[in-house]
C-alpha cells in the first residue's frame, strides 16, 4: 500500500476513536451512563464482576432515565442477572431514584421537598 492510503486509514481510525471517547466519557449521555453504573455497583454483592447492558437511555425535561441489566456474581459465586432503572437529575447527575428488580432501593426526597 502507498503511504497516502496508510495515512488516510490512520486518520480515519483516529477520528473514529475520538468520536467514541467523546461519546463515552464527555457527552451528557456518557457521563450519565457512567454515573448510573456506579450507583448500581453500590447495590450488588460483587461489583468487580459486573458486566452491564444498557437497554434504554432517555432525556426528559429535568431527568435522565437509564435502564438495563447487570450480570454479576452473588455471594455463592454464581452469576445472576439484575435489572435496574436509574433516574438522574439532568442538571447535576445526582441520583433521584434507583430501582433494582422492580423494587425502589433509593429515592431522593430532599430535592422534591426543596422544589415547593
Amino acid at each position: 500500500m502507498s503511504k497516502k492510503i496508510i495515512t488516510l486509514i490512520i486518520i480515519f481510525i483516529l477520528v473514529l476513536a475520538s468520536f467514541y471517547i467523546y461519546n463515552t466519557f464527555f457527552s451528557l449521555k456518557g457521563k450519565a451512563i457512567i454515573e448510573a453504573k456506579e450507583v448500581v455497583k453500590l447495590s450488588i454483592k460483587s461489583p468487580s464482576t459486573a458486566e452491564f447492558n444498557i437497554d434504554r437511555y432517555e432525556e426528559k425535561e429535568n431527568e435522565l432515565f437509564i435502564m438495563g441489566s447487570v450480570d454479576s456474581q452473588n455471594s455463592y459465586g454464581a452469576v445472576g442477572r439484575t435489572y435496574f432503572r436509574v433516574i438522574l437529575y439532568k442538571d447535576n447527575l445526582i441520583t433521584k431514584r434507583l430501582i433494582i428488580n422492580n423494587e425502589i432501593v433509593y429515592e431522593d426526597d430532599l430535592n422534591d421537598i426543596l422544589d415547593f
